[in-house]
């Protein structure tokens, strides 16, 4: 937080009237605006050193440089244990080489598939075409041709039973001329008599089967007949929407087989190329500081040195490499600070046994975050400047050489309008409102900005 310790005022040379507790005659003079900003030493260049790895889980430190070490660029800052990473390396080759054989399976199997499915298309094909054309022939021809058949059948039994009949006939004839004997006579006649009574029922039967077949078997099989060629045509568009399905369904098997092993390849080629952890090297010159600042927290706050054996999870950050050469003082500024502080502001801090620095404005924020202004100044001399050191800023801007002041207790806010603010003035012995704009309020005195003019007698209450 911010610790405004004086307002540095060269702005006002008062000349007091005769009753000089009640009014002040103002002049304009310089106006300087002194604050104070706390904030912590950073180098401007602070590189993060951790784990670069997504693959192997866990580290096992070996060896590790010290905190504060100075350190040259490709110095090695840490190295671990190879033996773990190796064997996961080893155990991972072999799964990559069976997940490829496997891919070869299945790319044959899919070739194989694909070809059993073509040859049972085809032979589904053939079974349609069959029943489609065996239904049409026998709705075209078939029918027809039973019916008739069936008709026939009845014709030829009626004409044999009327043969057979006329035959009797006949032969009673001749028996009655006496041209045989009797004997003879009863037995030719008792033959021909039971044959045409044969004849007869089997007729009755013939004629009710010819009527059963024309009635029920030739209506039903005309159904039947319709019915396979209808299904014939469905069972061609149900299996050639199945044949379809499974296609794309042992395509989308052998894509995601594909698949799969490129990512393993992938994984393993990243795991090969995080070997490089096995030896951490510095990439710059620097300092070494143990842990990191990560989402605004350090992750090893206290400098606890590591030792052997000590195991780090993948992506941990273990140190800071930080350049000794350029440092920022990084500060916060209050709502009322944050608006003076400018290219021509002036800042110097003092840092233990290095004595006063001087510093410049290299950015500050133009909204708050949690309430204050984050303010980068650059440590123009680096000698003697420590990284993380705690130290306070002081700052100075000048608002100008014609400024006008009055104490604070001297302006009034309008009680119409509180947005207004005026000032009493003594003029001609009498009092008088005069509406101002003011400008800083701060250390008992505020800035008018208009409405007031040098020389003016101001009532100070």
């Amino acid at each position: 937080m911010f610790k405004v310790f004086s307002v540095f005022l060269m702005l006002l040379t008062l000349s007091v009237s005769a009753d000089e507790s009640k009014t002040i005659k103002v002049k304009a003079s310089n106006f300087v605006y002194k604050s104070e900003l706390s904030g912590l030493i950073l180098s401007s260049k602070i590189d993060k050193i951790k784990i670069d790895a997504k693959q192997f889980p866990t580290w096992v430190l070996k060896e590790a440089v010290s905190h504060g070490t100075a350190v040259k660029k490709g110095d090695v800052l840490a190295t671990f244990e190879e033996k773990a990473f190796e064997d996961d390396v080893k155990v991972r080759k072999r799964n990559l080489d069976i997940q490829r054989a496997n891919l070869k399976k299945t790319q044959k199997l899919f070739e194989l598939n694909m070809r059993k499915m073509e040859l049972d298309r085809k032979r589904s094909q053939l079974s349609a075409d069959a029943a489609k054309k065996k239904a049409l022939i026998y709705k075209e021809k078939g029918h027809d041709l039973a019916k008739k058949g069936f008709e026939q059948d009845l014709v030829d039994a009626r004409n044999s039973l009327l043969y057979q009949q006329e035959e009797l006939n006949q032969l009673k004839k001749m028996y009655d001329e006496d041209k045989i004997t009797e004997e003879t006579e009863e037995i030719v006649l008792k033959r021909q008599k039971n044959y045409v009574e044969s004849l007869t029922k089997r007729m009755k039967i013939r004629e009710l089967a010819v009527e059963e077949a024309m009635n029920i078997k030739l209506p039903s099989d005309l159904f039947n007949a319709d019915y396979n060629q209808d299904k014939a045509i469905r069972d061609e568009e149900k299996n050639k929407v199945e044949w379809e399905v499974f296609a794309i369904t042992e395509k989308l098997k052998l894509e995601a087989a594909e698949i799969a092993l490129e990512k393993a390849e992938e994984s393993f080629k990243k795991l090969l190329e995080e070997r490089k952890n096995l030896e951490i090297k510095a990439e710059s010159d620097g300092v070494v500081y143990y842990g990191a600042q990560v989402s605004g927290k350090w992750t090893n706050q206290s400098g606890t040195e590591y030792k052997k054996g000590q195991s780090f999870m993948k992506g941990a950050y273990l140190f800071s490499l930080v350049d000794t050469q350029s440092y920022n003082l990084v500060a916060s500024a209050n709502y009322t600070q944050i608006q003076y502080i400018d290219k021509n502001s002036t800042f110097y801090c003092e840092i233990p046994g290095s004595g006063m620095k001087e510093l410049s404005l290299v950015s500050k924020a133009s909204v708050p975050n949690n309430g204050s202004f984050k303010v980068v100044l650059k440590v123009e001399d680096p000698r003697g400047v420590f990284h993380g050191t705690t130290t306070k800023a002081s700052h100075r801007t000048s608002l100008g050489e014609k400024v006008i002041a009055v104490p604070s207790s001297a302006v009034k806010r309008d009680e119409v309008n509180p947005v207004k603010e005026y000032v009493n003035i003594l003029k001609n012995g009498k009092t008088e409102k005069v509406t101002v704009t003011t400008g800083l309020k701060y250390n008992g005195k505020t800035v008018i900005t208009s409405g007031l003019k040098e020389g003016m007698e101001v009532r100070s209450k």
